[in-house]
């Protein structure tokens, strides 16, 4: 066979595989989620924005913009690491001219989880949305198809979106209102039975080996801030009663020890702590620490409240 003949077979083979691949990554994109949406705010109100939420999955289910004074914009996500967080804060800033304040995630677990690596899933998306590259390296032309990133996520995604018309709904800033996997609500939010369910396996393991890398991140993140004029609010989000007091305790300490340094060596930074306060119920919480749009809506609240009466003013 003649090189010009495989040529010509070769790209008749390739064809349809590109036609299909560009098909599906179309039908993803169609789908709706925190980034996408978020990803438009930035597009579109980018001067405005003025604070910029940090961190994991319990920063994005605690903080909905909608009930704070100042425009901000949501980049959390979940098991979201600190590296992470300071590639979005480097590259963002470049399109916020306003951004004034940053809330980073301080959670029991942040520190020991296992960091996101230099090919984590998400970047794509970041890329795409976000124009941000947490890659670590030059950008390739598959990093933007998103689909190639984790098949089987957005192939169950597609299912759900198109086939079983699964549509969940957000706000314009990105905070996920329905379709939220809400263990609480199972048990109708009765403490007696959620607190005879609770499963500590039900959550990533811990790794103290992580600690030094993810502190390194944590404090790049708040030299970043300070040299660029930027409040930080530290954020520890509620847990429900059960959850810290079966963590082990040494983990906490080795966080409490982490923040306390940062508080006294950066005089930009404050500390929104509610990690254990009684006032969220049972039906605050989707589980045992994540929030409800209900228990977001009064988390964000008295943040807001807090911003207000504290040294930090909210302009």
């Amino acid at each position: 066979m003649s090189w010009k003949k495989f040529t010509y077979r070769a790209i008749l083979f390739l064809i349809p595989i590109v036609i299909l691949v560009i098909g599906v990554e179309v039908l993803v994109r169609n789908i709706p989620n925190s980034i996408s949406v978020s990803g438009e705010q930035l597009e579109e109100d980018n001067s405005s924005i003025k604070f910029l939420v940090l961190g994991s999955s319990q920063n994005k289910r605690a903080i909905n913009p909608e009930f704070l004074t100042s425009n901000t914009l949501t980049v959390a996500g979940t098991r979201q690491g600190h590296k992470t967080d300071f590639y979005l804060l480097k590259d963002l800033h470049k399109h916020l001219p306003n951004l004034k304040r940053v809330f980073v995630g301080v959670t029991a677990r942040h520190f020991e989880s296992p960091p996101n690596g230099k090919n984590f899933w998400k970047y794509r998306s970041h890329l795409v949305y976000y124009n941000v590259n947490a890659f670590e390296r030059p950008v390739y032309f598959k990093d933007k198809f998103i689909f190639l990133g984790n098949p089987n996520f957005y192939s169950d995604q597609l299912e759900d979106y198109y086939i079983k018309n699964k549509k969940l709904t957000y706000n314009k800033f990105g905070f996920q209102l329905t379709g939220l996997n809400d263990r609480f609500a199972k048990f109708h939010h009765n403490e007696e039975e959620i607190l005879k369910t609770f499963n500590s396996g039900n959550y990533p393991s811990l790794n103290r080996n992580f600690l030094d890398l993810s502190s390194k991140w944590f404090h790049k993140i708040l030299e970043y801030c300070q040299e660029n004029n930027i409040q930080v609010s530290l954020t520890k989000t509620p847990t429900f009663k059960n959850y810290n007091p079966l963590l082990d305790r040494d983990v906490l300490k080795r966080r409490d020890s982490i923040v306390d340094a940062a508080l006294t060596t950066y005089p930009n930074i404050g500390l929104f702590d509610e990690e254990e306060n009684t006032l969220y119920k049972a039906n605050h919480f989707i589980n045992e620490n994540h929030l409800n749009p209900k228990g977001a809506e009064l988390f964000t609240k008295r943040l807001e409240q807090f911003l207000k009466e504290s040294t930090f003013s909210q302009n």
